[in-house]
């Protein structure tokens, strides 16, 4: 018997089966791997055949850091208006002669009220969408994820920059007067203001001139003549770079110290200056407007001394997700916020503005 193809194979009646290699002695390894090369070369049809990966970091061009809506204290509301009084004026005290009369002195007792607002969000995710993002990503985990975010980038801007006059995004007549309006409640005119008719509280428009040290450190005695104690400087980034500049020039080191969550940040005769995305556009959505983002009225750059023993976000319902009625093949939500952010006294504050 004989086979003679790739083998062969030769019967031998005393000795049995024999097989013979014909193979013995050949290598074609170099002319099998150059076929198998061509056939998956990735110029060609081959690149079929490799799959796509995509990174299971998605990376946020557009998040921006929230500290105060963390740092400044947030206290339960009761009702649907936050009201507190204020103390504005003592009662005379003299000194008498013995068995003198004793007329009665007052103390005067003023009553302040601003209204809740209330801070929406809507999302939504296909069936399909979910569907074919299962082995990749959790699509309405990652919805509501980013709308939460949205919700605490209004709310930092809203604390800051706040009106309820302005006609642009992200504020409308339902927004509530952040910092900004409050300190500075006759410049900006703000029907919604709990301090609308009242004076300016300690605000020092620099006039475009240079930012000095002196000037700081006018604007922090300002506040204290006035009873407070600021415990933060708020402004923007760039500000925080002219600062660090004046510091060097004056004391040849830089003074740190850490806050809150770990944020280490500059200190300026001990007081932590913080640096805010929301004080000036860069990043933002041009909607919400142009150059620096203060309220009308006011010209930036700004920089707040504030003190926050009297400051607090009042809130009658923290962050809450609700889900909507299925009407198509989607899960839809929306988000909710109920607050107020409220300085009781903003003369224990001061602001500067308009400086270089």
């Amino acid at each position: 018997m004989e086979i003679l193809k790739d083998f062969s194979f030769k019967v031998d009646n005393e000795e049995g089966w024999r097989i013979t290699d014909y193979w013995s002695g050949l290598d074609r390894r170099d002319e099998v791997v150059a076929k198998i090369e061509k056939a998956l070369s990735l110029a060609g049809t081959g690149t079929n055949l490799v799959p796509i990966y995509v990174d299971p970091q998605i990376v946020d061009l557009t998040r921006k850091a929230t500290p105060l809506v963390e740092l400044i204290p947030r206290v339960a509301n009761r009702g649907k208006s936050v009201d507190f009084n204020q103390i504005t004026a003592l009662g005379d005290v003299g000194w008498l002669q013995e068995d003198a009369p004793l007329a009665d002195q007052s103390d005067t007792y003023t009553r302040l009220s601003s209204k809740i607002k209330f801070l929406y969000t809507v999302g939504r995710v296909t069936g399909p969408l979910m569907a074919a993002s299962a082995e990749y990503i959790d699509a309405f985990s990652q919805e509501v994820l980013m709308k939460t975010k949205q919700l605490r980038y209004y709310e930092e801007h809203t604390l800051l920059n706040g009106t309820t006059t302005a006609t642009t995004a992200p504020f409308n007549a339902q927004a509530y007067s952040g910092l900004l309006t409050q300190q500075a409640s006759t410049s900006v005119t703000d029907a919604g203001n709990p301090y609308t008719g009242v004076a300016d509280a300690n605000v020092l428009d620099n006039s475009a001139a240079p930012l000095d040290i002196q000037t700081m450190r006018a604007r922090i005695t300002a506040a204290r003549n006035n009873g407070g104690e600021p415990k933060i400087i708020i402004t923007d980034w760039a500000s925080v770079d002219r600062i660090k500049g004046l510091l060097m020039d004056f004391q040849r080191y830089l003074d740190t110290t850490k806050l809150a969550w770990g944020i280490e940040t500059l200190s300026f005769d001990g007081i932590p200056v913080l640096g805010s995305r929301f004080l000036a556009n860069t990043g933002l959505p041009s909607t919400w407007g142009t150059s620096f983002l203060v309220p009308s009225g006011l010209t930036g750059p700004v920089m707040l001394f504030l003190d926050t023993d009297v400051v607090e976000m009042r809130v009658l319902q923290d962050v809450v997700m609700k889900r909507l009625a299925e009407v198509n093949d989607s899960e839809k939500f929306y988000m909710k916020l109920y607050e107020n952010i409220i300085n009781k006294a903003p003369t224990f504050s001061s602001l500067l503005t308009d400086y270089t």
